[in-house]
């Protein structure tokens, strides 16, 4: 699974096992999470104690004013003076890191193959036809008025009353006159305007569950 992280806290971070860092096209690190530390180390860029390694992997690669403050005496950022390690130069250290070797050599394997993979590679455009998914859609939507039905029960009651009242109350109304027909359009928007909040208030609120970590405790929300 491969998700996209914009400044996560420490704990986060901690919970993947391998990082892909991009910047500007290339590709400056792949692997182990321990591993990604250490190689911006042997380049001569450490985070100072105030700064949490994800942002410093953010921030590194910015701009050279931003490289500029995560450079170690005598490392190879330094030594490169006004000029900075680019992200072009950072892939090149990469390749010829232990990581980058180890990436490459997997890559050149050959891929793997299983004799029943044609099961699960799929040539059609959709998985399942139309008349099953039609089916399921369908299905679910019947879950849900069945889960729902008081809803809908009282939501049709309140229709149903509303529109006694509207056909007994009005129903000697005269028909001649501007004022009478603009009487009968409040009356119709009036009906509208309730059966849309009826169905407005019925509609089914969903909610996605989330592990939330708030001092030291894990909940779901």
């Amino acid at each position: 699974m491969l998700v996209s992280l914009l400044q996560p806290s420490p704990e986060v971070f901690a919970c993947f096992d391998d990082v892909m860092l991009l910047s500007g096209g290339e590709l400056l690190f792949l692997g182990p999470r321990e591993d990604v530390m250490p190689f911006f180390g042997r380049l001569g860029l450490a985070p100072p104690p105030t700064k949490t390694d994800a942002d410093f992997l953010q921030e590194v690669t910015a701009s050279p004013s931003y490289q500029a403050r995560f450079r170690l005496p005598g490392g190879l950022a330094q030594r490169a003076g006004s000029k900075w390690l680019s992200p072009t130069r950072l892939r090149q250290e990469f390749e010829a890191s232990p990581s980058g070797a180890a990436l490459a050599a997997r890559l050149a394997e050959q891929p793997y193959s299983h004799p029943l993979q044609h099961l699960v590679l799929h040539k059609e455009k959709h998985a399942l036809p139309l008349t099953a998914m039609w089916w399921a859609v369908a299905r679910r939507e019947l879950l849900l008025f069945v889960r729902n039905k008081v809803f809908f029960i009282a939501g049709a009651s309140q229709i149903a009353f509303t529109a006694f009242l509207v056909s007994t109350t009005f129903i000697r109304l005269a028909k001649n006159t501007f004022m009478d027909a603009n009487l009968h359009l409040s009356v119709i928007f009036f009906s509208l305007m309730t059966i849309f909040m009826v169905r407005l208030c019925c509609c089914a609120v969903r909610a996605l569950s989330a592990c939330v970590y708030v001092g030291g405790v894990y909940g779901r929300a």
